[in-house]
C-alpha cells in the first residue's frame, strides 16, 4: 500500500484532533474550594459563630465600656459623631480558606445593616489585622462596632474576589449583655 500525501495529512489531521479531544477531556479542573461550617464564598467559607449587644449609654468611664478580647481591651466609647449610637455589637466569626493559594482578609470586610435603611456600620475594632489567611487554614476574628440603640441588625460580609455581599444573619434584640 502506497501512502499518498493526501493519507498522510489526513492521519496527521485526525491524530491531532484526537490528541486534543483528549487533553481537553483529562484536563485538571481548578479544585473546588473546601467549606467550613457558614455561607460558601468565592475562596471557602465565612460563619457567624455568636454575638452580644450592650448599652454603653450609661458608661461615661472608658474602663467601663471595655471589652476584652485573648488579652487586648478594646474599648468602646459612645461615638461623638454619632451621638445617639450608644451601643456596642460585638461578633465573633470563623473564616475558612478552602483554596490552595493564601486569600487577602481584612475585618472591614464585615459590617453591620441598620434594619430599616441603607445604613451600614463599619468596624470600632478588631482582634485581629488585615492580612492574609493561609491556605486550608481557619481563622476566627472578634470585630466590634457601635450602633444604634433600638433596632434590627444584620452582619454583612464583601467578598473582594467575587465582588459579592453574603448576608451572614440577624443581630436581633435578644442576646444582649
Amino acid at each position: 500500500m502506497e501512502l499518498s500525501r493526501r493519507r498522510v495529512l489526513w492521519g496527521l489531521g485526525a491524530t491531532g484532533v484526537a490528541a486534543g479531544a483528549g487533553l481537553l477531556l483529562t484536563r485538571d479542573e481548578p479544585p473546588t474550594p473546601s467549606r467550613a461550617g457558614g455561607e460558601w464564598t468565592s475562596f471557602g467559607t465565612v460563619a457567624l459563630l455568636d454575638w452580644s449587644r450592650r448599652s454603653l449609654a450609661a458608661s461615661h468611664d472608658h474602663a467601663a465600656g471595655g471589652h476584652v478580647h485573648g488579652g487586648a481591651a478594646t474599648v468602646l466609647v459612645p461615638s461623638a459623631v454619632h451621638g445617639a449610637w450608644t451601643d456596642a455589637v460585638s461578633v465573633h466569626l470563623q473564616v475558612h480558606n478552602g483554596t490552595h493559594e493564601p486569600v487577602e482578609l481584612s475585618p472591614g470586610q464585615f459590617r453591620v445593616r441598620v434594619a430599616g435603611g441603607d445604613v451600614t456600620v463599619s468596624l470600632y475594632g478588631a482582634d485581629r489585622a488585615a492580612g492574609p489567611i493561609a491556605a486550608g487554614s481557619t481563622a476566627t476574628f472578634r470585630i466590634d462596632y457601635l450602633v444604634p440603640p433600638a433596632g434590627g441588625l444584620s452582619l454583612e460580609f464583601a467578598d473582594a474576589i467575587s465582588m459579592r455581599t453574603h448576608q451572614l444573619g440577624r443581630l436581633g434584640e435578644g442576646s444582649t449583655t
